[in-house]
C-alpha cells in the first residue's frame, strides 16, 4: 500500500517568521488550482497502487505526482519529457500542483518513461474510466454520442525509406507475412565496407510502402484526398452531448474507422441511446449491432448503397425473392460469405420475354440477377429514420461535437506523438482525453453546470470578492499603462519652445 500523499506539507509556510505560502504566488483563477479544487485526483489514481509493489525496492514516486505532471504535459502541449521536468522546476503552479515545495528537486525524466512502463495502456485506460465515473456520478454525461475519428501523425521520419528494389513477383516470393506485415531480409554495405543482414517491414504486398523500423506499428495513409500520405495512427473517439470523450482507443491507420466501435462501446461508462457518425460508419455489420443493443443509429446511408435498384424501390425486397417492376420474381441463390450477399435470379424466359429489357437487362446477359446485401432490411429501417427531422439534428450534432472534439485534442498537441509503439500512442491518447476532459469539466462547473462546487457560500462570496478585488487592480495598473504609453507618444507632437 502506497503511503497517501502529504496534502499539508504542500500548503505549509515558505520560511520561518512569514505566513506567506507557495499557493499566495499564483493567480487564483489559475486552470490548475481551479482543477486541484474541482477534482479528487487521489480517487482517481487509485487503480494505479496495484502496480506498485509495498515490500521491495526504494520508495518509488507516488503514482498520482507522475498523473498530475503528464496532465501538465497534455494541457500545455510540453513537447517532452525533459522540456516538462524543466517547466515543472521553473513553474510555481506547476511546482504546486505536483505537490513539490520550492526547494524539493524535480524528478528525472527517465523516471516518467519508468512509469509509462510500469502502468501500461490498462492503467492509464483505469485513470480515464475512473475520471468519467465521476463524470458520470455528478451528472455532466448524457446517453447521446458520437462516433469520429482523426490521424495522428507518428514520431518518425519517413523521408529516409525507399520502396523495395525487387520487381513484386520477386517480393512474393520472397517476402514473409508476420502480423499482417510482410517482412524481407536485405543486406546492406556500411561505410566500413561490413555487410549487415536486416529485416525491413512492408505495408503491402508489393514492397510499395516500407515501414519505418523504429516503429513498425505506424501505417501509411493520407490525411485527406489530394495530399501526400504519410505513417500515421488513428485515434478513435466517442463523445457525449457536452463534448465529454467518453470512450477512446488508438488503431492502425490502415484499419477501417468502424471497425474500433464494438470495443469502444464495450468501455462506456453508460448505456448510449443514439450514435452519430459519418459515412465511414455506414457498414451493416455495424448497424446490425447498433440494433441489437438498443441503440439508434444516426448514419447517413454510403452513396454506392444509394444507387442500387433494389434500394431505390425499383425491385422490391421480399426476404426469399425480388419482385420486378414487370411483376416478375427473382429468386434467391447462392451466398456469397466476402461479399455478405446474396444472389437474386430471374428466370431466362421471364428476361427473355420482357418489354423492358433494352434498358433493363445489361448487355451480354441472358436473364437478370442481382446481389442484395444481408443487411438490405438494417439499410431500409436506417433510410426511412434518415428523413426524420431527428437525423438532421443528431448530423448537424455530430459536426459540431464530434469534430469540435477533434479539433480540441489538435490543440492539445494530439496532432502528433511523442512516443512510438502502439500501446505507447493509446497510452499518450489517454493522458490527451484526460485533459480535454478536465478541462471540459472545470469549465462547466465554473458556469454553473452540473452540481455546486464544495466551497460554501461565504467561501464563495469571499472568492468573489478577492477576484473583484484583483480584477479592479488590474484594470487600474492597465489604465496607469495606457496613460503613460499616450504621454510618451504625444511628446514628439509638442510644439518646441523657445
Amino acid at each position: 500500500m502506497i503511503e497517501p500523499l502529504d496534502r499539508s506539507r504542500r500548503d505549509s509556510t515558505l520560511f520561518q517568521f512569514t505566513s506567506k505560502q507557495l499557493r499566495d504566488f499564483i493567480d487564483p483563477n489559475h486552470l490548475l488550482i481551479r482543477i486541484d479544487e474541482q477534482l479528487d485526483f487521489a480517487k482517481v489514481a487509485a487503480p494505479l497502487e496495484e502496480y506498485y509493489c509495498p515490500d521491495f525496492g526504494r520508495p518509488a514516486i507516488h503514482p498520482e505526482v507522475m498523473v498530475r505532471a503528464l496532465l501538465i504535459c497534455s494541457l500545455y502541449n510540453i513537447a517532452s519529457f525533459r522540456r516538462l521536468c524543466s517547466a515543472v522546476s521553473e513553474n510555481i503552479a506547476y511546482r504546486w500542483f505536483c505537490f513539490l515545495t520550492i526547494d524539493d528537486p524535480v524528478f528525472d525524466h527517465s523516471s516518467i518513461s519508468h512509469f509509462i512502463d510500469r502502468i501500461g495502456r490498462d492503467g492509464f485506460g483505469a485513470v480515464f474510466d475512473g475520471l468519467n465515473d465521476e463524470l458520470l456520478r455528478i451528472g455532466l454525461l448524457s446517453p447521446e454520442m458520437y462516433v469520429d475519428s482523426s490521424l495522428v501523425k507518428a514520431n518518425v521520419n519517413s523521408h529516409d525509406l525507399s520502396p523495395c528494389g525487387m520487381s513484386v513477383e520477386e517480393f512474393k516470393e520472397q517476402a514473409v507475412q508476420v502480423n499482417g506485415l510482410f517482412v524481407i531480409a536485405e543486406t546492406t554495405v556500411d561505410d566500413n565496407g561490413v555487410e549487415h543482414e536486416e529485416a525491413r517491414y512492408f505495408q503491402r504486398p508489393d514492397g510499395r510502402l516500407p515501414l519505418s523500423p523504429v516503429d513498425t506499428d505506424a501505417r501509411w495513409r493520407t490525411s485527406r484526398p489530394g495530399k501526400p500520405s504519410g505513417l500515421h495512427y488513428q485515434e478513435n473517439v466517442i463523445v457525449d452531448l457536452g463534448s465529454f470523450i467518453v470512450s477512446r482507443g488508438v488503431t492502425h491507420a490502415s484499419e477501417g474507422e468502424w471497425k474500433a466501435v464494438p470495443d469502444l462501446l464495450e468501455r462506456l461508462p453508460l448505456p448510449p441511446s443514439s450514435l452519430a457518425g459519418d459515412t465511414g460508419y455506414s457498414v451493416g455489420q455495424l448497424r446490425e449491432l447498433l440494433e441489437d443493443q438498443d441503440i439508434t443509429a444516426y448514419i447517413p446511408i454510403h452513396p454506392r448503397q444509394e444507387t442500387s435498384m433494389v434500394a431505390s424501390g425499383e425491385f422490391v425486397h421480399h426476404g426469399d425473392h425480388l419482385i420486378c417492376p414487370q411483376d416478375k420474381i427473382l429468386r434467391r441463390g447462392a451466398y456469397h460469405k466476402r461479399q455478405r450477399a446474396y444472389l437474386y435470379v430471374a428466370r431466362q424466359k421471364d428476361s427473355q420475354a420482357c418489354p423492358i429489357k433494352e434498358t433493363c437487362l445489361p448487355p451480354g446477359q441472358k436473364r437478370r440477377f442481382f446481389s442484395v446485401t444481408i443487411y438490405h432490411s438494417v439499410y431500409s429501417r436506417a433510410r426511412e429514420r434518415n428523413w426524420t427531422a431527428a437525423y438532421q439534428r443528431e448530423r448537424f450534432r455530430r459536426r459540431t461535437i464530434a469534430e469540435g472534439t477533434l479539433a480540441s485534442l489538435d490543440r492539445l498537441g494530439w496532432d502528433k506523438s511523442r512516443l512510438r509503439g502502439l500501446w505507447k500512442v493509446d497510452c499518450e491518447g489517454y493522458l490527451a482525453a484526460l485533459a480535454h476532459n478536465v478541462k471540459k469539466m472545470v469549465r462547466k462547473l465554473g458556469r454553473g453546470i452540473g452540481p455546486p462546487g464544495p466551497a460554501s457560500p461565504d467561501a464563495g462570496t469571499l472568492a468573489g470578492a478577492e477576484y473583484a478585488i484583483a480584477d479592479a487592480t488590474m484594470s487600474s495598473e492597465a489604465s496607469s499603462l495606457r496613460f503613460f504609453l499616450m504621454h510618451w507618444l504625444l511628446i514628439p507632437l509638442r510644439p518646441t519652445m523657445r
